[in-house]
C-alpha cells in the first residue's frame, strides 16, 4: 500500500504537531518494512534520520509558501500522480479530490473552545477546514481520551470515526547528567543556577502571563529561583514581555527563545520544576517530557493533563495564579514530594511510547484499506 503522510509541521519550526510528524513517522519506519512511504510537504525539508527504502521524501513542486494552499491545490494531484492508497493529514487537514482514502489526527479543537485565545487566522483555518476535514476523513485519530471527548461533544456525528492513539515523550528524553553537555548548554543561553522552567510557544492559551504572576506571588519561599521561559513568539505576546516590566521582575526572569528539540532534554534535566499552566491541552508533552527527565511537573488540572499525567504531576487551577504559586513552593521545598513526584513520573512515562503510537496508527490504516 503506498501511504503519504503530511509532513508540511516539518518545514518549520517544529513545535507540538511537527514533534507529533517526526516521532510517528521514525516509528513507523522501525516497525512497517511492508508499506511504501512518501513523505509530502510544501517546502523542503529535513528528517534529521536515515529513512529504510520503503521511505521517500517526496519534492515539492510549485512552492506554495502556505502549507494550507499546497495541501487545497497541490497535494491531490500530487496525490493521484503517485497512486496514493491513503493519505495521513497529521495536522487534521485533508485535501479534497486526492482520490484516496483519509485519515486526519485531530491534536485539539481549542479554536472552538477558546477562539479568544486564538489568532484570526489560526481561527479561519480551523472554521473552514476542520469540520470539512473530519467529514471527509475515513478515520479521525484523537491524540487523547480528553480530545475525542470534545470531538463527539462539538461533532457528535463524527463519534465513530474516532480513535484514541497517545502521543509519548522520545527515548531522547531522559535524564542528562553529562556536567559538559549541561554546563555547554548553561553557557549558551546564560541560565541561572536554580530555576523553574516553561517550554512552549508564547501565546495566550498557555498561560505564561499567568505563571509570572506565581512566580512573583512564590518568589519570597523560593529564594535564588528564577524563571526561565523557553519557546518562540506566537501571538500576543506582547502581553507577557509586559507582565514582566509591570512587575519589575526583570532580573529573575529569563527569556531564552526557541530550543532545539535535541537541546530540550538537558534543559528540561536542569530545571529545578517544569510549570505548564495551560489553559487547553490537546495532549501536551512537555509535561511527559520533563518526568522523563526526572524532573518534577506543576501543570494544569483540565483538558487532557489530567489524563496524561495521571497522579505524577501537581495540578493547579490555570486560573488562580496563588495556587500555581502554591504548588510551585512545594515542588522546589518539599524534598520528599519531589521525590514521590519524580518516580511517578518515571513510571508514568512507560505507559507512553511512539513505538505503541506507530502500531495503532498504522492498524487504524489497515482497517480502511
Amino acid at each position: 500500500m503506498k501511504i503519504a503522510v503530511d509532513c508540511t509541521s516539518l518545514a518549520k519550526t517544529r513545535t507540538g504537531i511537527g514533534i507529533y510528524t517526526l516521532n510517528l513517522i521514525r516509528a513507523l519506519s522501525e516497525i512497517d518494512g511492508k508499506n511504501e512511504y512518501f513523505l509530502f510537504a510544501h517546502k523542503d525539508f529535513e528528517i534529521g534520520f536515515n529513512l529504510p527504502v520503503n521511505f521517500q521524501i517526496v519534492k515539492p513542486g510549485i512552492g506554495f509558501t502556505r502549507a494550507t494552499l499546497w495541501l487545497m491545490l497541490e497535494a491531490p494531484f500530487e496525490l493521484r500522480k503517485n497512486k496514493i492508497a491513503l493519505f495521513h493529514g497529521t495536522n487534521f487537514l485533508v485535501p479534497r479530490f486526492s482520490g484516496c482514502k483519509k485519515v486526519s489526527t485531530v491534536h485539539d479543537i481549542s479554536s472552538i473552545v477558546m477562539p479568544g485565545k486564538h489568532s484570526l487566522m489560526h481561527k479561519l483555518s480551523h472554521k473552514i477546514f476542520l469540520k470539512d476535514s473530519m467529514h471527509r476523513a475515513d478515520r479521525i485519530i484523537s491524540v487523547s481520551e480528553f480530545t475525542k471527548s470534545e470531538i463527539v461533544r462539538f461533532f457528535p456525528k463524527f463519534g465513530q470515526k474516532v480513535v484514541v492513539v497517545h502521543e509519548a515523550a522520545s527515548p531522547e528524553y531522559r535524564k542528562i547528567t553529562d556536567s559538559a553537555i549541561l554546563d555547554s548548554l548553561k553557557s549558551k543561553y546564560k541560565l541561572p543556577e536554580k530555576f523553574i522552567l516553561f517550554v512552549g510557544t508564547l501565546e495566550p492559551r498557555k498561560n505564561v502571563a499567568g505563571l509570572i504572576e506565581a512566580f512573583n506571588i512564590a518568589r519570597e519561599k523560593i529564594p535564588g529561583t528564577k524563571l526561565v521561559i523557553a519557546g518562540g513568539k506566537g501571538w500576543l505576546y506582547e502581553e507577557i514581555f509586559n507582565k514582566v516590566g509591570e512587575l519589575g521582575i526583570q532580573d529573575n526572569v529569563f527569556f531564552i527563545g526557541y530550543v532545539r528539540y535535541d537541546e530540550l532534554p538537558a534543559l528540561y534535566s536542569l530545571a529545578r520544576v517544569l510549570c505548564y499552566p495551560s489553559f487547553y491541552e490537546g495532549f501536551g508533552l512537555p509535561p511527559l517530557e520533563a518526568a522523563a527527565c526526572g524532573t518534577p511537573v506543576v501543570t494544569s488540572d483540565r483538558s487532557s493533563i489530567p489524563e496524561v499525567m495521571d497522579g505524577a504531576a501537581l495540578l493547579a487551577n490555570p486560573d488562580d495564579p496563588g495556587d500555581i504559586a502554591e504548588k510551585l513552593i512545594s515542588a522546589i521545598n518539599d524534598e520528599t514530594l519531589r521525590k514521590a513526584l519524580i518516580e511517578k513520573g518515571t513510571r508514568q512515562c512507560a505507559e507512553f511510547s511512539w513505538r505503541e503510537c506507530a502500531i495503532k496508527t498504522l492498524a487504524v490504516y489497515e482497517s480502511i484499506t
